[in-house]
């Protein structure tokens, strides 16, 4: 089975399963429905697990908008743009292992070159005044709610979950059109994000490869948020 994945994101995080999970569930019952962690049930809010599995799962994106100020403060909770700067000043971490910052401009994602320990201010500068997004990798290091929510998937999937964040200043696209070979959930942890999702292309509908960055014209409109590997999106 491959990789499950997630991210997650301060702006945006994404959770993902790829295809081929080990998952077992729709012979694990309680009552009638399918016996999944609270945290998955949390995620879905008023869609029912046997409904994910059946319709949705591998199948179609989904949006879930959030039921109140409860799941907005457990959202908000995971992981945030302020946390992440304080993760930054209190840890020894590298660029390009722990994160990388890039910026999209005419159409293309430029990743920019730093090297070495990272440090807050120029994170910060990057991302305030020059309109960069940083991808921060595996933060369920250091947020506890991350850690449970990719713990309690690995129950629900049978295969391995991981976590990113996304975080994009306001008014800007963090990166190009592109497919991931995971399914992918997404937390919304702050501010908001407006997201394009198109239809995978022909024979890409649950890809093994993660596609290099496409151009516009390479995909379809679609519509939906959150979904299968082989759905192309912009962050």
């Amino acid at each position: 089975a491959k990789r499950l994945k997630t991210t997650t994101a301060a702006a945006t995080a994404t959770m993902g399963s790829s295809s081929g999970s080990n998952n077992n569930n729709k012979n694990n019952k309680e009552g009638g429905e399918l016996k999944v962690s609270e945290s998955l049930r949390w995620f879905l809010g008023d869609i029912s697990p046997s409904r994910f599995f059946n319709d949705i799962f591998e199948k179609k994106p989904v949006f879930i908008p959030a039921r109140g100020d409860r799941d907005r403060k457990r959202a908000e909770s995971m992981f945030d743009y302020t946390f992440m700067l304080d993760v930054i000043r209190n840890n020894e971490l590298y660029y390009n292992d722990s994160m990388t910052l890039c910026v999209f401009e005419g159409g293309k994602r430029k990743t920019t070159s730093l090297e070495g320990i990272a440090e807050a201010e120029r994170v910060h500068d990057l991302y305030t005044h020059h309109n960069h997004t940083v991808q921060f990798y595996r933060p369920q290091r250091f947020s506890d709610p991350i850690c449970r929510f990719n713990k309690d998937l690995e129950g629900d999937f049978e295969d391995l979950v991981g976590a990113s964040v996304y975080l994009t200043p306001p008014a800007s696209q963090g990166l190009a059109p592109h497919h991931d070979d995971v399914e992918v959930f997404i937390v919304q942890t702050q501010g908001e994000k407006h997201w394009k999702v198109f239809a995978p292309r022909e024979g890409e509908e649950l890809p093994r490869d993660h596609s290099q960055d496409l151009d516009i014209s390479d995909v379809d409109g679609g519509g939906g948020v959150g979904g299968g590997g082989g759905e192309g999106h912009n962050k």
